[in-house]
């Protein structure tokens, strides 16, 4: 068991070791270019194991097929485009534009809104004190002016008791007690 553990530890080891190699490395490699490279020892692990050497030969077909292939920065050169800098200009002239109409919303209405809710706010307590002040000056008026007489005001009458009316003269007469 433990060789199995070892091997797989030394095949781990090795394709570390060549992929650290072939990295350093430019261009399509050839398998004895990298194995050349590698340290002896993981030259010798390759000779013995065959897994190991398969994953060698991966690793070169696999560069060799990737080289080929053009890379995306020198097909695609994002600078030398002639629509690149109007493009970007104009896409930061729209933000720009879009900054200055949405900062008057953002700044100018919550700032109306704040002054006009303290301006309500002042109005609500202003009138409330002026209806509540003529509320209690109003008893005083009408008691003043007993001759006015008012749609609201209470007809003072007599208690019934202490008027007996007279059938016969329409008169009214008062109990003696």
């Amino acid at each position: 068991m433990s060789s199995l553990l070892k091997k797989k530890d030394d095949c781990t080891c090795f394709r570390d070791q060549l992929e650290e190699c072939a990295d350093r490395l430019p261009g399509p490699l050839s398998a004895e270019q990298l194995l050349s490279v590698l340290p002896s020892s993981a030259r010798e692990h390759s000779l013995r194991c065959d897994g190991c050497q398969s994953a060698v030969q991966d690793l070169v077909t696999a560069r060799t097929l990737l080289h080929a292939l053009p890379s995306f920065s020198a097909a695609h050169s994002v600078s030398d485009a002639p629509w690149f800098a109007p493009r970007v200009m104009t896409a930061i002239s729209a933000q720009e534009a879009s900054a200055r109409t949405g900062n008057v919303w953002t700044t100018a209405v919550p700032r109306f809104v704040s002054r006009l809710a303290w301006a309500s706010a002042l109005l609500i307590i202003v009138a409330t004190t002026w209806l509540y002040e003529q509320a209690r000056t109003a008893p005083l008026q009408t008691a003043s002016n007993s001759s006015e007489s008012s749609l609201f005001d209470a007809p003072a009458y007599a208690p019934h008791d202490d008027v007996l009316t007279n059938a016969d003269s329409g008169s009214t007469d008062r109990e003696q007690p």
